[in-house]
């Protein structure tokens, strides 16, 4: 049913001038909801104007009439207490959760962040350090762009691979005998006694931590230095 109402979006959007889409209805957005339960006609917002009065009206519409429908269908399987009792009342807890929002240590980011970079960047010099022949031996087989030993990538799977395989002489398969660079192979790569493996991992590690987490929780923050998640009531994770 999905891919059907895709299908139609689709054929609706090549009519519609450059630069204009209507948007994709995912499996429990209105839009798909509506037409499905409901059996009203597939509806799309107003390009021009997401705003537009009707639109915003028959939302509304529909908003109250998926809720007696629900509400019905839950009542006929008996299953209407437990949802209002249960279900609703974790979703509100989530729902206060991410509007009262997650107070976050500022100054306390940016120490971390900042002992974070340091430790990455002392971490990179000893590594290219240490790889530096087989760095030298990758750009002469013609894997680096640049003659320029600093300009190896520690994040480019590719020229990890070359240097770990085809200079070291290391076995990479994993546990379904491919190729990889991925944790499960630099680990046990460690384990056998690999210190630049090891260092390499923590060198990850905190790469991950500054793009992964300092970074974004910069962009995130609010005046108040609070963040404020997303939940997922109905996820199944």
């Amino acid at each position: 049913w999905l891919q059907d109402y895709e299908q139609k979006r689709q054929e609706l959007n090549k009519s519609l001038p450059v630069g204009k889409r209507h948007r994709r209805a995912m499996g429990g957005s209105l839009k798909s909801l509506a037409p499905y339960f409901l059996n009203v006609e597939p509806f799309w917002e107003a390009v021009a104007d997401h705003a537009d009065a009707e639109y915003v009206c028959k939302d509304a519409k529909y908003t109250l009439m998926l809720y007696e429908e629900f509400d019905r269908r839950l009542k006929a399987e008996k299953a209407d207490k437990f949802f209002y009792k249960h279900q609703m009342d974790g979703a509100r807890t989530l729902h206060d959760a991410r509007m009262r929002g997650i107070k976050v240590d500022r100054e306390g980011l940016e120490a971390d962040s900042k002992h974070y970079l340091a430790r990455r960047e002392q971490l990179k010099d000893e590594l290219l350090t240490l790889w530096s022949g087989g760095i030298e031996a990758c750009n002469a087989a013609g894997i680096l762009k640049s003659k320029k030993l600093m300009e190896f990538n520690l994040n480019s799977s590719t020229q990890m691979k070359w240097l770990l395989k085809e200079f070291y002489g290391l076995k990479l398969s994993n546990m379904k005998g491919k190729e990889s660079v991925g944790r499960e192979v630099l680990q046990k790569l460690s384990d056998e006694g690999r210190e630049d493996i090891g260092k390499f991992i923590e060198y990850k590690k905190v790469e991950k931590l500054e793009k992964g987490f300092f970074i974004p929780y910069r962009s995130l923050l609010y005046p108040d230095a609070s963040l404020h998640p997303q939940f997922n009531s109905s996820g199944a994770r």
